[in-house]
């Protein structure tokens, strides 16, 4: 975990607005600079029926609340770093946790998932365990091909909960429903994590949504205050 800042996680504070995760998702980029392995899966995944964002998300980070600061989790295929001099070097993507602010998630579009703090801690423990896992390249770019073997953790089981010598490997939905998954939420439990994309999980909370269960999921917003 070395370069990461890892705040302590206050499952019994009281702070304004804690009392949810965000799950936030990302357009892809409209000037077509988007990587091609991106556009590939997010055509693979798009429906006729979609309503925009849905059709056209490319990623997908779950968001907490942390002693009044907001942190993010996911993972993405290549990480890019500047050196002293200011060449930009890229690197495989690993699963990250950090520091977030309104500018930096511009081109995203949120749902307010609502769960009690105990539960966001077991969500906190397991991105922890899994910082700095590798991509799951292989389960990205084949999963939304074939209708069987795909590649990737299945669903949540307690063995993942203890970092193993070989260490698992995601790509970010993979990720995010598992952490929900982590955490005992029904609405996730039987979902096969490696065969849902940021498109699928968006429907899904969208189906939430529209079945009124506001204690559950809000609607999505395009600006949210954090």
């Amino acid at each position: 975990m070395a370069g990461h800042y890892i705040p302590n996680f206050s499952p019994d504070a009281r702070e304004k607005g804690n009392d949810h995760v965000i799950i936030a998702f990302k357009r892809i980029n409209s000037d077509g600079k988007e990587h091609w392995l991106n556009r590939l899966a997010v055509n693979l995944t798009k429906r006729s029926s979609d309503v925009y964002p849905c059709g056209q998300l490319a990623h997908v980070e779950l968001m907490f609340e942390n002693n009044g600061q907001w942190y993010r989790c996911s993972i993405n295929k290549k990480t890019g770093t500047y050196d002293a001099k200011g060449n930009l070097t890229w690197k495989v993507g690993t699963v990250h946790y950090k520091h977030v602010n309104k500018e930096s998630m511009a081109d995203y579009d949120y749902f307010k998932y609502y769960v009690g703090r105990d539960k966001q801690q077991l969500m906190y423990k397991f991105c922890m365990t899994h910082l700095e896992d590798e991509f799951n390249f292989w389960g990205y770019v084949l999963n939304f091909f074939i209708p069987f073997g795909k590649i990737g953790t299945k669903r949540y089981h307690e063995k993942l909960d203890r970092q193993q010598q070989k260490r698992s490997k995601w790509f970010c939905s993979e990720l995010v429903v598992v952490a929900l998954q982590s955490a005992g939420e029904k609405p996730f439990k039987h979902l096969e994590a490696r065969g849902i994309s940021p498109n699928e999980l968006y429907r899904i909370f969208s189906r939430l949504g529209n079945a009124g269960n506001t204690s559950v999921v809000s609607s999505p917003v395009s600006v949210i205050n954090i």
